[in-house]
Parts: C-alpha cells; sequence; structure tokens
C-alpha cells in the first residue's frame, strides 16, 4: 500500500506526524511525504519488514524559507529474510530556514540477503540555513548490504552563470532549480491526479510568497 501525506502551512503551525508498520510476508508499504512550510514540523517513520521478501519504500520532499524548522526521523528494520528499503529525502532549505534528518537502516539478525539504500540531495540557497544529517546503518547480520549517499550545496556557479547568459537572472533559476528538486520526488507518487494537486498547491504558495514580497 502507499501513504501519500501533505504538509502545508504557514506562520506559526506546528505538525506532529507519526507513522508506525509492520510488513508481512512479500507486503510493500510507500510512504510519500512532501512539507510545504510550517514554523515546526516533526515527522516520524517507522517500518518493520518482518515478513520475508517485504519491502518499504520512503520519498520525502520539502521547502522551507523564513524561520521554519522541519525534523525528520525515518527508520527501517529489517528483521525478515531478503527484506529491501530505500529511503529518500530531497529539499531545498532558504532564508534562516532548518532541517534535521535522521535515516536509519537495522538489519536485525535473521535478515540475511536484505538491502537497504538511504540517500539525500539538498539545495542550499543562503548561507545562514542549517543542515543537520544524520545517517545509520546498524547492522547484526553478515549476508546484507547497506548502501548511503548525500548531495547537499548551493547551485552550481557555472550553471548559474550559463542560465544568466540565457537571459534568466538568478532568482528565477534558483527558483526553477527548487521547482526540480521538488518535482524528482512527486513524479514518483502513484497517482498524476494527487501529483497535480500537489504542484498546485506548491505553485500557489510561490506566488503568495510573490506578492507578500512586491
Amino acid at each position: 500500500m502507499d501513504l501519500v501525506q501533505l504538509r502545508e502551512a504557514s506562520g506559526k503551525g506546528l505538525s506532529y506526524n507519526n507513522v508506525r508498520v509492520k510488513c508481512g510476508d512479500k507486503a510493500y508499504f510507500g510512504w510519500y511525504r512532501v512539507v510545504l512550510g510550517g514554523s515546526e514540523s516533526y515527522d516520524n517513520c517507522s517500518v518493520t519488514l518482518a515478513g520475508k521478501e517485504s519491502s518499504f519504500s520512503a520519498n520525502v520532499c520539502y521547502r522551507l524559507d523564513g524561520t521554519e524548522k522541519y525534523d525528520l526521523n525515518c527508520e527501517a528494520v529489517h528483521t525478515g529474510k531478503r527484506t529491501q528499503s530505500a529511503i529518500s529525502a530531497s529539499g531545498v532549505l532558504a532564508d534562516k530556514a532548518s532541517k534535521l534528518m535522521r535515516g536509519t537502516i537495522d538489519f536485525r539478525t535473521g535478515c540475511s540477503g536484505s538491502v537497504g539504500n538511504e540517500t539525500e540531495d539538498v539545495l542550499l540557497l543562503s548561507e545562514e540555513v542549517r543542515n543537520q544529517s544524520v545517517p545509520v546503518i546498524l547492522c547484526s547480520e553478515e549476508d546484507v548490504v547497506g548502501n548511503h549517499g548525500a548531495s547537499i550545496g548551493r547551485p552550481d556557479e557555472d550553471m548559474l552563470f550559463y542560465m544568466e547568459t540565457r537571459g534568466i537572472d538568478e532568482a528565477t533559476a534558483c527558483e526553477m532549480l527548487a521547482r526540480a528538486k521538488i518535482d524528482s520526488v512527486i513524479r514518483k507518487i502513484p497517482d498524476e491526479l494527487v501529483q497535480e494537486k500537489i504542484r498546485d498547491k506548491i505553485h500557489g504558495k510561490t506566488r503568495q510568497k510573490k506578492l507578500e514580497g512586491e
């Protein structure tokens, strides 16, 4: 089954979200989480892959600005044989926003043949943002594979220069890069109607920010 959750808020919105799932034999759980602001957002997703050949996929994207904060904890616990997990997060931080991500892949005794992957991609649009990543791979079983990779940084200067030579100013170029970062996750949602509704929300928030800045 798939679970799609959208968090859209502004001002002093505070959110707590807790997802806990246990998968049986050959069961699948997909978590799609989109966070578009809110002064403080806390997400916890813990999935136990108890049944053999069960699988879990987490796809999280966020866009924060101002002084917004996001705290994400995502955990995949492998106990069944030949289980698979994939935790992926992609986000954009601007102004003085901050994000903390804890991603844990836990291989327990008896989960031989299991594979876990964790990736993160963060675009930093300000020198004042605060980004923290705490990837953890725990292992008490020998026959398993665990991987982690991250790409975190500011927009590429060469790319910005190229876009400026094509008549695209830096602010517009950064906006295009930010949208692409979020859309890379939204495209994975297995429902085109839901995808379009979320894109409408994103565009609406962008227009509102522009009006507030004028």
